[in-house]
């Protein structure tokens, strides 16, 4: 049961973590050490019953325990490796809030890209989905009406190309559906 509410709560936490870097870097900043900053933010998460609290129990518990102190090591596996691995310079270097706070602007920031990556695909694929449906309904219900009054091969040429273009989309559309 533990390792289940650990790796929700690993997840949680990967969504909100540039947050969550931002607290441990403001406290660290006004004089809090690791420990201390873990147990306080372990005890809020408790006391709101909050999804968070296994992860900071964990952290805290390993800090104690196998990390010897250590907190880039007592959040190892449950942090990306990369970050893991700037917490450890940071943290052999003394600078553990100066981390803490790179890590947080870094994730905001790739956050950032991603919504606009996400956002300029989805600008594209609306209309491109738009237009191959509309072709595909023409394809569908226009163009046989039209072969039932006039034979193909007297169809205007732009109107015979996207008569092929259109069967041709309805062709692998097919195919894909039946392939899933």
């Amino acid at each position: 049961m533990k390792s289940i509410s650990l790796l929700l709560a690993t997840r949680t936490f990967r969504a909100r973590r540039a947050a969550i870097y931002q607290k441990m870097a403001f406290g660290l900043r006004r004089g809090g050490t690791p420990s201390g900053e873990l147990k306080a933010m372990y005890a809020n998460s408790v006391r709101r019953k909050s999804s968070l609290a296994p992860v900071y129990g964990y952290w805290y518990e390993s800090l104690r325990g196998r990390a010897a102190g250590r907190l880039a090591r007592a959040m190892q596996g449950t942090i990306p490796d990369t970050e893991y691995g700037l917490l450890r310079i940071a943290e052999d270097n003394q600078a553990l809030a100066h981390g803490f706070e790179f890590l947080a602007v870094s994730v905001m920031r790739v956050n950032e890209m991603r919504r606009s990556f996400i956002d300029a695909i989805r600008s594209v694929a609306i209309p491109v989905a738009i237009l191959c449906g509309l072709i595909i309904g023409i394809d569908m219900y226009f163009f046989p009406l039209v072969e039932d009054t006039l034979p193909r091969r007297e169809w205007p040429i732009i109107t015979r190309l996207v008569a092929v273009v259109a069967e041709q989309m309805g062709s692998i559309l097919t195919a894909m559906v039946l392939a899933m």
